[in-house]
Order: structure tokens, then sequence, then C-alpha cells
């Protein structure tokens, strides 16, 4: 039986235009976000997702045009090595990713991923997170990386423990919404745990 580990790196000998790309995994590929791909996070609703999920609370509604500003800014080119990218599987836009508190004196970074609702499911987020970070490790030299995960969100869970991330920290009660409080879950994994579990390029 082929191991999933074997998959991904396998995938970092596929090549494009005749050269290996970091940016392409088993399934997916990493590329920059642009405006005509707007309509369709906002299609999918994600910007409250990412509200919820990403800032830990059910936002107040806002007209498409907030959205589609919001959005904008994620095609804006990066600071520093704090990027948002537009995931893609075979052509189509399927969610995207995202690196902040980006720290290269430490070699320290954290990071989200969302999937459109229709893709979950289907090991995109998985593919994404190890392109993503192999990048950082193999390409920027950072040594860790980290996921800040609400105690609601059983799928984010779910994911960091099949990427080989450890609970490393838990801030109990550390967020209220929708009528409850929660704990916010810190989750690390470093270069040398990353290469022993999904292999070097």
């Amino acid at each position: 039986m082929n191991h999933p580990r074997n998959n991904h790196r396998n995938a970092d000998r596929r090549s494009t235009g005749g050269r290996t790309t970091l940016w392409q995994g088993t399934s997916v590929v990493l590329r920059a976000i642009t405006e005509e791909d707007i309509p369709r996070f906002l299609s999918d609703g994600v910007v409250d997702d990412m509200r919820l999920y990403g800032d830990g609370y059910v936002p107040f509604p806002v007209t498409d045009d907030v959205r589609r500003e919001l959005l904008l800014r994620s095609t804006r080119p990066p600071e520093g090595d704090e990027c948002s990218l537009a995931i893609e599987a075979a052509g189509e836009l399927v969610g995207s990713i995202s690196t902040d508190s980006c720290d290269p004196r430490s070699g320290s970074l954290w990071y989200g991923v969302a999937i459109f609702r229709e893709h979950r499911r289907r090991g995109y987020a998985i593919d994404a997170v190890t392109v993503l970070l192999r990048y950082f490790f193999q390409e920027r030299r950072y040594h860790r990386a980290g996921a800040r995960v609400y105690s609601f969100n059983e799928p984010s869970i779910n994911l960091q423990a099949r990427l080989g991330f450890r609970e490393e920290g838990r801030l109990r009660d550390a967020v209220f919404t929708m009528g409850a409080r929660f704990d916010v879950l810190l989750y690390g994994m470093t270069s040398a745990e990353f290469d022993e579990r999904w292999g070097s390029r």
C-alpha cells in the first residue's frame, strides 16, 4: 500500500514548464490570489468563516463591498514572509492558505488554511499545508511552524493531528462565541519533525 508521505515525495519531483516547483503538491498548486478569485470567495461565504474560525467570533453582517475590501488585501504583495495564497486543484480554486507572525530571526511562523465547503474532505488541506511548510523549512530556513485552533473547530483539530502537529499549549476559556467559552489550542511542529513525517525534497 502506498503511504501518503510517499505521495508527497513523488509530488515534489513533478515539473512545470520543464522545472521542478515547490508550489505543487500531489493534488494542489499554491499560487497568488488575484482579483478574479474574489467572486468565488464571496460566493462561498469564506470571509465569514474566516472571521469565526480565524478570529473566534461571529461577525456583524456586512455588505459584499466590505468583504471584497477584506479579500483585496490578499492580492497585495507579501509583507516579509507573511503571505496569502490561493489553493488550486485540477485548475479550480478550492481555498486559501496564509502565514502570519513570521519571525525569520527565530525561524518561527504561524499558518492558517481554509477550504471551500464543497471541496472539503478530499485531502486538499493536508496537501496545501505540506507544500507551504516544505517551502518555509527548506527554502526560507524556518525552524518551526505553529497553528492556533479554537476548541470548537473539530475539523482543524483533526487536521493538525493528521499533519503531525503536537498540542503544545492550551489557553483556557480564552474565547467567547455562540453563547459559550472555548479554549485556544496551540499546535507546533519543527522542521525535523516535518522531515521525519513527510520526507525532505
